[in-house]
């Protein structure tokens, strides 16, 4: 059901709710994907580029740049950002021209039907006014359908848990005294990638002694010792749908020094 045509039938029913839901007669939405955000003072780097929710559960593209725009007279045009040489060098882009119309058509689409009113929604794109208030209706709406899971997302998240479940499973047995908080972290996300996940959904936790009171405490080269409190905390995604798990080791002091997690394991709704 993951595969091209079941996404496919996905799309084709994720957008169909979403014009029910909205019930719109003359409005227009643009749904925009985002933009790259440069790292401060690196002007050729970027951080990893996540597409909003809204254009993901709409496209299931994770790009940047582009626009998916809805007239219910008309139906839904999907605008992709357009492929230069510099993407394909430094990317790996295409070689190729896009199937549909571009970014650069935006403009004329939206001329021609001038003085009608435009609700944008996901990321709007720098240098544009939106009527916030306007789109607010619109974007609830969206997220009502957004959260009945349907079968691509539920297989994702397995996918996600089982990465998870053997990430938890591989690190375990480094929750020892001598091992670090660097090296805890090391096996956890391998297990996780080499299970199917396609990588981190945020950065993993693992804090040792006083470093596990901290709730979002990056590994360090800090090694655990016997009857200290450990904790960690992961997610591996699987197509932008995860698992969130949580484990922490009681604070009984113990010669094992063994974790015993408390088992709380939660799925997390980020960008699934």
């Amino acid at each position: 059901m993951t595969g091209t045509n079941g996404i496919a039938r996905q799309l084709t029913r994720r957008r169909s709710a979403a014009a029910d839901a909205w019930n719109l007669s003359d409005e227009l939405v643009l749904i925009g994907a985002g933009e790259p955000i440069p790292v401060p003072g690196r002007f050729d780097v970027t951080y990893p580029f996540r597409a909003h929710a809204d254009y993901f559960y709409l496209t299931d593209r994770n790009l940047p740049e582009g626009v998916l725009a809805f007239d219910p007279k008309d139906g839904w045009t999907d605008f992709v950002a357009p492929i230069t040489e510099a993407d394909r060098l430094w990317s790996g882009a295409p070689a190729g021209d896009p199937d549909g119309p571009t970014t650069d058509a935006l403009g004329d689409w939206l001329r021609e039907r001038a003085g009608r009113a435009v609700a944008w929604l996901g990321s709007v794109p720098p240098g544009v006014e939106a009527d916030d208030e306007g789109a607010s209706e619109l974007r609830f709406a969206l997220a009502t359908v957004r959260r009945p899971k349907d079968e691509v997302e539920l297989e994702r998240m397995r996918i996600a848990e089982r990465a998870t479940r053997a990430a938890f499973a591989a690190v375990l047995p480094f929750m020892r005294a001598g091992v670090s908080e660097r090296e805890a972290q090391i096996e956890l996300e391998t297990a996780a990638l080499r299970a199917g996940g396609d990588g981190m959904a945020y950065d993993t936790i693992v804090g040792g002694g006083t470093n596990s009171g901290v709730l979002h405490f990056l590994p360090t080269a800090r090694r655990f010792r016997t009857g200290r409190i450990r904790s960690e905390a992961s997610s591996a995604p699987s197509s932008r749908s995860c698992m969130r798990s949580c484990g922490r080791p009681s604070s009984r002091r113990s010669s094992a020094a063994r974790p015993e997690p408390n088992g709380a394991t939660c799925i997390s709704p980020r960008r699934s």
